[in-house]
């Protein structure tokens, strides 16, 4: 794990991960039957266990080492301070807005944002701003790596084999244990795939190919009957909740085929580093910008007026240029100049 340049294909990857979290998150009231029961759905089963696995490979790739308790308090402060502020900080704007919208005032408002603050530390999906489970989840991964990172390889192998079960464990939602159950798996098989990154890199683009092939049917299969139930079911049903490991493991070398492909055009592989480098400015605000397109669209009365599929390519656009932008201007700000300089 000495090599640390920059992997174009993760970022690829990841790019490709964010671009599917934004498009699953265009689910307003006003959405129609092909996006709610066939797109979403279809993303669902799929974009937050690869963006795990890419969470989890990057974790182990860019880790440093920690030789001490002392190291070890510092190393989750700094994680801390770059995951959990964020999180609490949009956390309480959306519980403020959410009270706002509600008409709350004086005691009732500092009621909600009491109840809000506590749901969003204790029950993360139950809060208003339920979207941010994720930073919860992936803070959470940041505090177990540095024990899980100093394991035998075989010990890693059989936790990862282990964990296949765990989505199946009736989990509750405190603390965001039941998510820990579910992503368990891949967040174990993204640390063991950074530590076998060449051989990784040696797997042939046909063997990906063939590889792929199962997701590809599957996605046009489960298209079509999302979209047409007379057809019946897919070849593979909807199991327990939250069980989408199959399918999640089927994705991964199709995402990895289309950055080997994507790697090839520059400009697009431009655009999905880039995505992929503010994608966590991107996942902290891209609702805010959803929120707002679908309150523009039905102020306007374009919800009538325009097809859904204008909404949908405007919003998520700007829930991704949006939040690009914002960062941009942060770095050009003094502040963040000053930092610069007093590292």
């Amino acid at each position: 794990m000495s090599s640390r340049e920059r992997l174009i294909r993760v970022d690829i990857m990841v790019g490709l991960a964010m671009v599917m979290v934004v498009l699953g998150h265009q689910s307003f009231s006003f959405s129609p039957s092909w996006y709610t029961h066939g797109l979403h759905e279809w993303i669902y089963r799929f974009h937050m266990e690869v963006f795990v696995f890419l969470s989890a490979f990057l974790i182990r790739y860019s880790y440093k080492g920690v030789s001490s308790l002392k190291e070890y308090v510092a190393y989750e402060g700094r994680k801390l301070k770059k995951f959990m502020v964020p999180f609490v900080v949009v956390g309480m704007v959306v519980a403020a807005v959410q009270a706002w919208d509600e008409e709350l005032g004086g005691v009732d408002f500092w009621h909600r944002m009491w109840e809000q603050a506590r749901q969003l530390f204790m029950y993360p999906m139950q809060s208003d701003a339920s979207f941010l489970w994720y930073i919860y989840v992936l803070f959470g991964f940041y505090l177990v790596s540095p024990l899980v990172f100093k394991l035998p390889r075989w010990a890693k192998m059989a936790l990862c084999l282990l964990s296949i079960g765990l989505p199946l464990v009736r989990c509750g939602y405190m603390f965001a244990g039941a998510l820990f159950c579910r992503y368990a798996f891949f967040y174990f098989l993204g640390v063991l795939c950074a530590e076998g990154l060449d051989e990784l890199r040696g797997v042939k683009t046909w063997v990906l190919g063939l590889l792929s092939l199962p997701f590809v049917v599957w996605s046009v299969r489960y298209m079509a009957a999302c979209l047409h139930p007379e057809l019946g079911s897919t070849f593979i049903e909807d199991g327990p909740e939250g069980f989408d490991i199959l399918t999640g493991c089927m994705a991964l070398p199709c995402c990895y085929l289309l950055a080997r492909l994507i790697e090839k055009c520059s400009w697009l592989a431009a655009v999905m580093a880039r995505i992929s480098q503010d994608c966590f400015w991107i996942y902290l605000l891209q609702m805010f910008v959803a929120w707002s397109c679908a309150y523009a669209f039905d102020a306007m009365g374009l919800v009538t007026v325009c097809p859904f599929w204008v909404f949908f390519i405007v919003s998520s656009a700007l829930s991704i240029l949006f939040p690009i932008g914002i960062k941009r201007m942060s770095v050009l700000l003094p502040i963040s100049k000053n930092k610069k300089k007093s590292h």
